[in-house]
């Protein structure tokens, strides 16, 4: 009689074979082919991370996403850097969050697409609400705004939680969104005690220049330094810690 596997199920092969030049499958197959993948972690406990990094993924695919983020209770990580998607997709992820109450989605990386700015915001209100914590959010390149950074800012500030929970931010690669005094709360919360390791505001017209900036840069990386992390233990955090405002 055959017997069900307690082992983990392996797609690294998978992966490969969908990300090959040599693979068999059209991209209109393969995107079919991805979706019912991505649909069975719905509903798995196995898969807590979904990575899909420099492959675009089409409204199939998408759809079978944000399905998994409003249902499953296991999810923890969700990665979809440069995967093409559309403007909207910020305001429908924050739709599925709202729809998931148990979601445990700590780890967001939606760097390198062009997302609204207005479904960013409202993305980030839904995503620091999640009762993990937040522990990494990247938003490099993806057009942020300063309202966005407004909308984290004081997200990050309203609660400890972010303090003791946030490891890695990086905002960078968007031109202008830390240029005026929009970004005030949000060198109000870097100077306050947190757990950061990771912190890149690169490309951001970081105005680290002139006398009231350099002095909460200062504080900052005294905090990032000095700052003992909660998650030490964690086979995910660093022993040093990382200041980007170049």
């Amino acid at each position: 009689m055959a017997q069900c596997s307690k082992k983990k199920p392996k797609l690294e092969g998978v992966r490969q074979h969908f990300g090959s030049p040599k693979c068999c499958r059209t991209p209109s197959n393969w995107n079919t082919d991805l979706a019912v993948i991505v649909a069975s972690i719905a509903y798995n406990t196995w898969f807590t991370k979904l990575h899909c990094k420099d492959m675009r993924i089409g409204s199939e695919v998408v759809d079978q996403v944000l399905h998994t983020v409003s249902k499953s209770n296991t999810l923890e990580e969700l990665t979809l850097e440069n995967a093409g998607l559309k403007s909207d997709f910020p305001q429908k992820m924050a739709s599925a969050l709202s729809e998931n109450p148990a979601s445990v989605i700590h780890s967001l990386n939606l760097a390198h697409n062009t997302l609204d700015n207005q479904g960013v915001s409202n993305l980030i209100q839904q995503v620091c609400r999640l009762n993990k914590g937040l522990r990494l959010l990247n938003l490099s390149k993806t057009s942020l705004s300063s309202k966005g950074v407004v909308t984290l800012s004081q997200a990050l500030c309203s609660s400890d939680d972010y303090s003791n929970s946030l490891l890695h931010l990086d905002l960078s690669k968007n031109p202008g969104v830390l240029s005026g005094e929009d970004a005030t709360n949000l060198y109000l919360f870097l100077a306050q005690p947190n757990c950061l390791v990771h912190l890149d505001l690169s490309g951001t017209d970081c105005t680290v220049d002139s006398d009231r900036i350099q002095a909460k840069k200062q504080k900052v990386g005294f905090v990032l330094n000095k700052n003992r992390s909660p998650h030490k233990n964690n086979a995910n955090s660093q022993s040093s810690s990382e200041l980007l405002c170049a």
